[in-house]
């Protein structure tokens, strides 16, 4: 990846992050992040969400919208 470092000392969350769950839309889990993006974006716009896990248990997510 361009920009990330690879330094131990570097507190990026990113850097060490690991992909822990990639919900496709229709999955239960996905439930409230489809209802709020679709209804911000329109209908059928929330691709997938994704999870993240950092080596500190920090958990974060981040969603795929269609432009």
């Amino acid at each position: 990846m361009i920009g990330v470092s690879k330094n131990k000392n570097d507190k990026s969350f990113w850097a060490y992050s690991k992909v822990t769950h990639s919900l496709p839309r229709n999955t239960d889990g996905c439930k409230k992040y489809r209802q709020k993006f679709d209804f911000i974006f329109g209908l059928k716009k929330f691709i997938r969400m994704r999870r993240y896990k950092g080596p500190d248990g920090e958990i974060r997510r981040t969603v795929e919208i269609e432009i």
